[in-house]
């Protein structure tokens, strides 16, 4: 997190998150579009929270 040019704040604040939008919004170089390939676990696909079990989630976290 020490290396993140946005500090680990930002790290932070999107722990547990998707923060595909926040990423694409920046603008990040191609460069740190490979930097982040390689932390891919994987992709989810047409996958749908109801909003209790987001609450459920957020409450155990």
């Amino acid at each position: 997190m020490a290396q993140h040019p946005g500090g680990p704040e930002l790290i932070e604040e999107y722990a547990g998150k998707d923060a595909t939008d926040g990423f694409d919004d920046f603008g990040h170089s191609s460069d740190a579009k490979k930097i982040l390939k390689e932390y891919l676990i994987g992709e989810l696909k047409d996958v749908r929270f109801n909003k209790f079990e987001i609450n459920k989630i957020k409450n155990n976290y």
